[in-house]
């Protein structure tokens, strides 16, 4: 059965996970400036609007954003490339891994950010590729195919 604790507001909320399938419906000025959770796999631009679709399967939660003055950045987590040889090779011995439970996949990676930050987007990708080898290798691989990362505008709610 269920076992459904009240809310704590110093914890996560209480939710299952779900298969999502969104489409937004914005006026034509957000074209190519939404992140949104999943993988969009369609667009449409009609009458002044865009659509855009996204699916994911098995999350906790659908979210997304929106902001005309995103400068939108995409590259992508390769796990042959991006997880120094010396990491994996100390954290499966640490581990005691098989080289299965070490395989990592690849993700694509997507960077919302705000025009004054633009110079910071090499140290944002840095990080989240060093995030994704040491909690992949320790914890097991990121799940998703597509990871969004958004810097939002000050006040942003």
């Amino acid at each position: 059965g269920w076992n459904c604790h009240q809310f704590h507001p110093k914890s996560e909320f209480y939710a299952d996970f779900g298969d999502y399938d969104v489409t937004l419906d914005l006026p034509e000025r957000y074209r190519g400036h939404v992140g949104a959770t999943g993988h969009r796999v369609e667009e449409e631009v009609a009458d002044g609007r865009v659509r855009e679709r996204y699916v994911q399967e098995g999350v906790h939660d659908f979210a997304w954003t929106a902001d005309p003055r995103y400068r939108v950045y995409e590259e992508s987590f390769d796990p042959d490339r991006d997880v120094p040889p010396e990491l994996r090779r100390e954290l499966v011995d640490l581990l005691g891994l098989t080289p299965e439970e070490a395989r990592l996949r690849p993700v694509t990676l997507r960077l919302l950010l705000q025009p004054q930050h633009a110079p910071q987007a090499r140290a944002h990708f840095d990080a989240v590729k060093i995030g994704l080898a040491e909690l992949g290798l320790r914890l097991g691989a990121y799940p998703y195919p597509t990871l969004t990362l958004v810097d939002p505008a000050l006040g942003a709610g």
